[in-house]
C-alpha cells in the first residue's frame, strides 16, 4: 500500500540557504560592525544594536543576495531521500525584496527537489501560507516564527543549523539536514 505524500513547509534562509554568512558581510559594509555569523548575527541580537530602521535596511539588501547563500549541508541528499519516502517540500520565506522568482532560481540552481515556493512580507503573513499550503510540518530556524504558527495546529520544528543554544527551547530541534532526515519521518510514523 502506497504511503500517503506529506506535505513539509520549509523557511528558506537559514533552514535551506545557509545566510549568515552574507549578513555579517553587509552588516560590517553597512555599518562597521565586525560580527560572527551564530548568535551576535541572529535578529534577537541584532535588532536591538542596530533599530529597527537599520535592521531593516539591512535585510532588504540581504534579500538582494539571496543567490550568494551557499546551500546548507546535506539539504540535496536528504530533501532527495525525504521525496522517495513519501514527502513532498514547499519553501514558505519572508523576504522584503527577493521574489518568489529568486527563490525558484536558487531552487532550480540547486536542483532541489521542492514543489512549491512562496514568499511573504513579514512573519506573520507565513500564518496564513501555512494554512493555505495545508503543510503538516514547518521547519523555522527563529522561534519567534514557530511561535506565530502555533495556531496552525500543525508539528513545528526549530532547525538549529547555526549551533546556537537550545536552552528553553521546547520544540523539537533538528541541529543538521542529517537530523531532519530522522525527525521528519519519526514525527509522522
Amino acid at each position: 500500500m502506497n504511503r500517503p505524500v506529506i506535505p513539509i513547509g520549509l523557511d528558506f534562509g537559514g533552514v535551506i540557504a545557509h545566510h549568515l554568512a552574507t549578513k555579517c558581510a553587509i552588516v560590517l559594509e553597512m555599518f562597521g560592525l565586525d560580527i560572527l555569523p551564530g548568535l551576535e548575527a541572529t535578529r534577537v541580537h541584532l535588532l536591538p544594536r542596530l533599530g529597527e530602521p537599520e535592521y531593516l535596511r539591512m535585510t532588504e539588501e540581504l534579500s538582494r543576495r539571496t543567490s550568494q547563500f551557499p546551500l546548507h549541508i546535506g539539504v540535496l541528499k536528504t530533501l532527495t531521500m525525504l521525496v522517495q519516502t513519501g514527502f513532498r517540500f514547499c519553501v514558505i520565506s519572508t523576504q522584503t525584496v527577493a521574489t518568489t522568482q529568486n527563490i525558484w532560481e536558487y531552487i532550480r540552481g540547486h536542483q532541489l527537489p521542492i514543489e512549491d515556493a512562496f514568499v511573504v512580507t513579514n512573519d506573520a503573513d507565513k500564518l496564513d501560507m501555512v494554512r493555505a499550503t495545508r503543510v503538516r510540518m514547518y521547519c523555522d530556524d527563529n522561534t519567534v516564527v514557530l511561535d506565530l504558527l502555533r495556531p496552525a495546529g500543525i508539528s513545528l520544528v526549530w532547525a538549529n543549523l547555526s549551533g546556537l543554544s537550545d536552552e528553553g527551547v521546547t520544540y523539537p530541534i533538528a541541529h543538521s539536514w542529517e537530523d531532519l532526515g530522522v525527525l521528519i519521518p519519526q514525527m509522522f510514523n
